[in-house]
């Protein structure tokens, strides 16, 4: 059996009054509504709902369908002529021109000093992350020169122990084990200063005179204070390596920044 609004409303809505649409209209929609959402008592069959939403959509065309006997335009009427894709081209373009044209040369001025200071703005980031990198770069250099000096202390007293130049045996001196460095076996093997390839990679100290010392590798040698504490300064190459030698390692940083990468170490 057909749900008693199926029934009710069947036929053509065509020639239905307008009150008599939308009553019918009302009365579907809140069935189907109901139904949608789970109403106690008000759930409708596949067969009959589907026959209610078909009503509704002929109900909503009927509405939205022109009356018939309509007045006719009167004579003489030209319905509005949109203009066609190349006259909207050509208005558009001479509406930015006009527009163009009210600024004034302060305007354009000030348009290319923003675009100039965005363009600034972007290098100005692009290079800082640029040194960052180089910055890390030579901390990781710095970090396996005071890995490789910790590994050669414990074993540099061996007489077989290489490079020979770093062992601890009468006749060798600091100079000589700093150069091991950049040798084969040596943690600085084939590398290169960050900033600018052509810088020398070991430095003595940080100085603020010579660009030429910016990401460098810098090794100081302490030296013991009454008070327990230790002063450092550069080493002057000719320390022997047959005693014990306290040192830190720092790198040299973009504007003469000294970076701390290991202290009190000895060797």
């Amino acid at each position: 059996m057909a749900h008693p609004l199926v029934e009710k409303y069947a036929g053509n809505p065509s020639g239905w009054s307008d009150d008599r649409r939308t009553e019918a209209r009302l009365e579907l929609f809140a069935a189907i509504s109901a139904d949608q959402e789970g109403v106690s008592g008000a759930k409708l069959l596949p067969e009959d709902r589907t026959k209610m939403l078909r009503l509704w959509l002929d109900l909503n065309n009927a509405l939205s369908a022109p009356e018939t006997g309509a007045r006719t335009p009167p004579k003489g009427y030209k319905p509005y002529a949109y203009p066609n894709k190349k006259r909207f081209e050509f208005r558009r373009t001479k509406y930015v021109w006009r527009v163009m044209r009210w600024l004034s040369f302060v305007d354009y001025l000030f348009i290319f000093f923003m675009i100039g200071l965005s363009i600034a703005c972007v290098l100005l980031a692009r290079h800082s992350i640029e040194e960052a990198i180089h910055i890390e770069e030579i901390k990781v250099m710095g970090e396996e020169v005071v890995a490789w000096m910790k590994t050669a202390n414990e074993k540099r007293g061996e007489e077989e122990y290489e490079p020979a130049a770093c062992r601890k045996a009468d006749g060798h001196v600091w100079s000589d084990c700093l150069a091991a460095l950049l040798e084969e076996n040596g943690p600085l093997h084939k590398k290169e200063n960050p900033f600018q390839a052509g810088r020398a990679l070991l430095q003595k100290k940080c100085d603020p005179t010579d660009v030429e010392t910016i990401g460098s590798i810098i090794i100081e040698k302490g030296t013991a204070t009454p008070a327990g504490t230790f002063t450092y300064a550069a080493f002057e190459g000719t320390e022997p390596l047959v005693k014990e030698i306290t040192y830190r390692v720092l790198v040299c940083g973009r504007g003469f920044h000294v970076i701390k990468i290991a202290t009190d170490l000895t060797f």
